[in-house]
């Protein structure tokens, strides 16, 4: 059993508009704080920033609760438990008021699940830092190779299967594709036990200008698609699907 604090974090909502929200699981809240960033355009805006080290626990920590906080609970079923039902209690224990506790039961089932008859993705807009090509106050999604294997073998535990891949391959000067970011994300992913048969990638600069396009530009576009299908080919992948801007 693993208890987390449920963190604020602040983040733009659909109403156009930022706010703290209850997003994140932690063992220390404190490692985390939300303060005043103002940028160029949004004097008013606030940041998520590392209060210390920015490094959760293996554990829950003790909590300040002002008013009130969510927990929450994950069980975890070891493959070798025997079905049944288990029980256990949870304990809450204030540094001002009595403690108090509540069973909690688990049945586990004499069956296995068969896998997903779907395959689960998820919008990841994330870069390997050394990809990255956005600067300054836009700069977003930056992780190390560390924290996206963290993050892949997170998704696998969770059924997310083949998340969208948001960096594409580089178009070189000469009009060549490099490969090299993309085989680090793939690297990753076959790390993390994510071997998907399809890829879904974020490169609307293979596709061109949003615009009917001239003759030699559909050829251009043509030789970019036959050099990524012959990427993933030789990746075990089957098929690869181009997305090009939101808006567009």
């Amino acid at each position: 059993m693993d208890v987390h604090v449920v963190r604020d974090y602040h983040r733009n909502t659909i109403f156009g508009h930022m706010a703290a929200m209850p997003l994140l699981l932690v063992h220390d809240e404190s490692f985390l704080a939300v303060e005043p960033g103002p940028g160029k355009n949004s004097p008013d805006r606030m940041a998520n920033v590392a209060s210390g080290s920015m490094r959760d626990t293996a554990l829950l920590l003790p909590i300040d609760i002002a008013k009130r906080r969510q927990f929450w609970v994950t069980f975890h079923i070891p493959a070798r438990a025997k079905p049944g039902d288990y029980e256990t209690t949870l304990r809450i224990v204030p540094r001002n008021a009595d403690a108090t506790e509540f069973r909690l039961s688990v049945e586990v089932h004499p069956f296995e699940l068969l896998p997903p008859m779907i395959e689960y993705s998820i919008y990841y807009p994330t870069y390997l830092e050394a990809d990255s090509p956005a600067e300054g106050e836009y700069k977003f999604g930056d992780i190390s190779d560390a924290q996206m294997l963290a993050e892949f073998r997170n998704m696998r535990a969770h059924v997310l299967s083949n998340p969208n891949i948001y960096d594409g391959p580089k178009v070189m000067p000469d009009g060549s594709l490099d490969f090299s970011n993309l085989d680090r994300v793939l690297d990753r992913r076959e790390q993390a036990g994510l071997r998907p048969k399809v890829l879904y990638l974020i490169s609307p600069e293979i596709l061109g200008p949003y615009q009917p396009l001239t003759d030699k530009q559909q050829q251009q576009v043509n030789r970019r698609v036959a050099d990524i299908n012959s990427w993933a080919w030789a990746r075990g992948c089957d098929e690869v699907y181009l997305a090009m801007h939101d808006e567009s």
